[in-house]
């Protein structure tokens, strides 16, 4: 062994502990100042923020692009769905909106599709979309009462009074009043807004809705050719809607056309058979072509779903009577000149210059209540307490409503005012479509 071998050599740097303890301190500490330069990613307040600065300059599709992380995530950030919905909206993208928001609770997905809806009326409106949200809002919430509100009005001044009475009669149920019961007094009424439904069908030419509402004008103007053309031009834009069917139907009677209307027959599509107007009118071909039972069935059918109508109380009993049912003949016939009386009432009192007294005011809660229009009459006894009605009397209204309210379903007539209710429609066929030639002669 050498004397060399006894001697201490110096470690090399990267040899000594302290060394790679310096140089582990110096990584995370240069570690440490670049993650302290880099950009601290924005919260989603401020996301949400710049994505609402991006709707405003009408950076859309930037400001949805924004907001995706924050939507797509679970559960995804509330404010975030509400901002990037109406991104959506602004692109047109309405399914996807309603898509989008149906993320949220049901009460906060209703009220910011009732917001989109509205938003959607705004000039110009666009009465098709505008119901479409309103509609979604009312499946989030169905007790969403500015919902079931608004599309009233929507359906009001489309002339689809039918389709808005159950909407209107949630408002009285719930105790709500609303000027939106004016609508419910006449089979025809509607909203007669000619500048607003021209306005919408400029802004819209493929929505059928302001052709629907501008077709009843036409009529009432005396002008029933234009009145049919536009519905037959509402079908095509859209035939999936019953009102347009059933009223195209109306009209084509009233004008004796009865080669259209077997054509028309012909074409009905299932969701037509939704309008009392279709059945009224097929029961008016089959009545035409001599064929009692057939129009039997398409009058009942109309009559349990519009009760309310005279023309079809008459038609109905003077059929059952040459039917040989003369007991529920008779009973109709009572109810025709009960509805009759009701309605020259309801004419007289709409027609006055002032508020009716309060005698003629008790006049009308009584005449509700003798046809079986409870929820009306509930809303009028309402109206009424506002008015220095003699209190006792309205107590005695309150009475004969009370045990007839709380399990009334949202139509005009009480199930038990009705006089085909219970009766059997089955043994008298729908009649088949006639040919153009059969025409009843």
């Amino acid at each position: 062994m050498t004397q060399d071998d006894y001697t201490s050599h110096p470690r090399a740097w990267h040899q000594s502990p302290f060394t790679w303890f310096i140089l582990l301190i110096l990584v995370a500490i240069i570690a440490f100042v670049v993650w302290l330069m880099q950009p601290v990613p924005p919260s989603s307040v401020q996301l949400v923020t710049q994505a609402e600065e991006l709707l405003k300059q009408g950076e859309v599709k930037q400001a949805e692009e924004l907001l995706q992380p924050l939507v797509t995530k679970t559960p995804p950030d509330h404010n975030a769905v509400v901002v990037c919905s109406r991104a959506l909206f602004q692109q047109g993208r309405t399914a996807d909106c309603v898509e989008l928001l149906n993320k949220l609770p049901a009460r906060d997905a209703a009220s910011s599709l009732v917001s989109l809806a509205r938003a959607s009326l705004e000039s110009p409106p666009k009465l098709s979309q505008s119901e479409f949200l309103f509609r979604a809002a009312l499946e989030a919430n169905p007790d969403d009462i500015d919902a079931h509100r608004e599309l009233a009005r929507i359906l009001g001044l489309s002339a689809r009074r039918y389709e808005a009475i159950p909407h209107i009669l949630f408002l009285i149920r719930a105790g709500k009043e609303t000027d939106l019961i004016v609508l419910l007094a006449h089979e025809q009424s509607m909203f007669g807004d000619r500048s607003t439904l021209e306005a919408a069908q400029a802004a819209a030419p493929d929505d059928p809705l302001p052709l629907i509402g501008l077709a009843g004008i036409e009529l009432a103007e005396g002008h029933r050719e234009r009145s049919i053309e536009l519905l037959r031009e509402a079908i095509k834009l859209n035939p999936n809607l019953s009102a347009p069917w059933g009223r195209l139907g109306s009209y084509l009677v009233q004008a004796e056309d009865w080669d259209a209307l077997a054509i028309w027959a012909n074409d009905l599509p299932k969701v037509a058979f939704e309008s009392p107007e279709t059945w009224q009118a097929l029961g008016d071909i089959a009545r035409h072509g001599d064929d009692t039972a057939g129009a039997i069935r398409c009058y009942g059918e109309a009559l349990l779903k519009n009760p309310e109508s005279y023309a079809m109380t008459t038609h109905m009993a003077e059929l059952l009577a040459q039917h040989g049912e003369q007991q529920l003949a008779d009973k109709l016939s009572e109810r025709a000149g009960q509805i009759g009386r009701f309605e020259q009432l309801v004419i007289q009192t709409n027609s006055m210059n002032q508020q009716p007294s309060p005698e003629q005011m008790i006049n009308l809660i009584n005449a509700y209540v003798a046809t079986g229009r409870y929820w009306e009459a509930t809303a009028f006894v309402t109206m009424a307490a506002n008015a220095e009605v003699n209190p006792n009397r309205l107590t005695r209204i309150i009475e004969v409503l009370r045990p007839e309210v709380p399990n009334l379903p949202l139509q005009l007539t009480a199930p038990k005012h009705n006089p085909l209710a219970g009766f059997d429609l089955s043994p008298f066929p729908v009649p088949g479509a006639p040919s153009p030639d059969d025409r009843g002669q």
